[in-house]
């Protein structure tokens, strides 16, 4: 018998494996609310982690009115052409309909 899996289950699955993470870096400058942002660096995460800390950071941030860095680095490391968690990271702002900046490297949400 073949068990089918609801997405929210996936998630939280998922979730259950994820080791907490610290944010690395938060700056609040009290010149502009745009300056105010949490940076998640992704680097030594596997793509279920990465992306399981992009949904939860983009989702608290966006409640907040805070800008987002994700730092997905340049894909020097990874075994396939193009980097992956980039690609991923990507298709998951466009799908949601978030506005964002691509850098060499990281994104820029808010």
């Amino acid at each position: 018998m073949k068990v089918v899996m609801r997405a929210e289950d996936i998630f939280l699955n998922a979730m259950k494996n994820v080791k907490p993470t610290k944010i690395v870096e938060f700056e609040l400058n009290q010149k502009k609310q745009d300056d105010i942002f949490v940076t998640i660096d992704l680097h030594a995460k596997t793509l279920k982690e990465a992306l399981s800390l992009v949904v939860y950071n983009v989702e608290r941030v966006s409640k907040e009115g805070i800008r987002l860095k994700i730092i997905t680095g340049k894909g020097k490391n990874s075994t396939t052409v193009a980097p992956l968690l980039a690609r991923e990271v990507k298709n998951y702002l466009l799908e949601k309909g978030l506005k964002f900046k691509e850098r060499e490297g990281f994104f820029e949400v808010w």
